[in-house]
């Protein structure tokens, strides 16, 4: 018999960047239960089973209010579920939305999420980004026996939704201002590598640097991100690049990088920081992710490696890359970001290394899915 009950966790962070404030983040939680016998369902308190058949179910949730009525650029949205698998791909969810519970969104796939590595049988769905005017919403299971695992179980839900609050116009612009100079000095770069080396040399070694980047503070408004906070630092190894399998197109990316630093440190998943070191958007924008060490040091252990974290550093292009391809400008950024890294660790970025914690050779630049199950970074990365 399944037993389902589901807690729905809603996290709303008010207003613009300028006036947002981590202490208006808000909170509440709905149950509801859902018993299922082994040849015939019966519901109770909201789902309705789509398909029961040899173990195989689907079901979805009935309508559900979405709380949050203040302005925001998107709505977005994420499941957890605790479940008795033998693999986590036994389990697939979907979410839609609608702004007038008549005319819905398609079912937007939420997958398993492999970046996050949860306690107590718990499995994270990616986020996912809904029309800024969604009022209702509601979600949709599948679970799928094996032979290994024929009768698999799910437990609980938790639902969750984020409003990360609007950024403003002239910030984004400064943003985007960080991705045109630094533009402008690859071209001059190119131009100066081209030139007769007759009376000077390119140096080299600063064509490398960090490159211009939007720090914690000017992405996160008032959410009081500092660089102060003490971060475990790693000898790195490894440079592992990730998509966020949502969102791969916005008009208020540095909303986009808030949300997942709020669905990563909230109460579902309670990270001390965003899991990626390094974030890059469509614009080619780059946003630093999780914080340096306190004394500066730039090679903090992130999460986003599935729990094999040390001696990486993890860089996420914003969207989902397994159908379509990242812009030039992202493609441009992830480089920049790469080879600073490469230059400063003096890695060969052509040739496979251990990886100390897996203990297995993957190429010194790699994809998530070098290092699990997994599409990440998309298949067109």
């Amino acid at each position: 018999m399944y037993r389902v009950s589901i807690n729905l966790i809603f996290i709303a962070l008010f207003g613009a960047v300028s006036l947002l404030n981590a202490q208006s983040t808000e909170y509440s939680r709905i149950n509801f239960s859902l018993e299922m016998d082994s040849w015939q369902g019966s519901v109770t308190d909201g789902f309705e089973i789509n398909t029961f058949e040899r173990g195989r179910a689907t079901i979805t949730s009935e309508v559900i209010r979405v709380p949050i009525e203040t302005e925001r650029p998107f709505l977005a949205a994420a499941l957890n579920w605790q479940a008795s698998l033998a693999d986590p791909h036994q389990v697939n969810v979907w979410i839609r939305g609608t702004s007038n519970g008549t005319d819905w969104s398609e079912w937007i796939e939420a997958g398993y999420d492999h970046h996050v590595v949860l306690q107590d049988d718990w499995y994270s769905g990616n986020l996912v980004f809904l029309d800024e005017d969604t009022q209702y919403v509601q979600f949709r299971a599948e679970v799928v026996p094996t032979m290994l695992w024929p009768n698999p179980v799910i437990r609980a839900f938790d639902l969750h939704f984020i409003n990360p609050g609007v950024t403003a116009v002239a910030e984004l612009e400064q943003h985007k201002q960080t991705a045109h100079r630094r533009q402008e000095m690859q071209v001059q770069r190119n131009n100066l590598s081209k030139a007769p080396q007759i009376d000077f040399q390119v140096n080299t070694s600063t064509s490398y640097g960090l490159p211009e980047y939007v720090d914690r503070v000017t992405w996160g408004g008032s959410l009081r991100l500092t660089n102060r906070a003490s971060r475990s630092v790693t000898n790195v190894t490894h440079l592992i690049v990730h998509h966020s399998a949502g969102q791969t197109n916005s008009s208020d990316f540095a909303a986009v990088v808030r949300s997942y630093y709020s669905y990563h440190t909230g109460p579902s998943l309670g990270w001390a920081d965003i899991g990626y070191n390094w974030l890059v958007d469509g614009n080619g924008v780059i946003y630093q992710g999780r914080a340096f060490n306190n004394d500066g040091n730039t090679n903090v252990v992130g999460a986003h490696f599935a729990g094999q974290n040390s001696f990486t550093m993890g860089v996420c292009i914003i969207g989902n890359y397994n159908v379509v391809e990242p812009t030039q400008q992202a493609y441009d950024a992830l480089r920049d970001i790469l080879a600073w890294k490469a230059h400063e660790r003096n890695m060969d970025v052509l040739v496979r290394r251990n990886h100390a914690v897996q203990n297995r050779n993957i190429f010194t630049i790699s994809g998530h899915r070098d290092g699990g199950s997994t599409d990440c970074p998309g298949h067109r990365v």
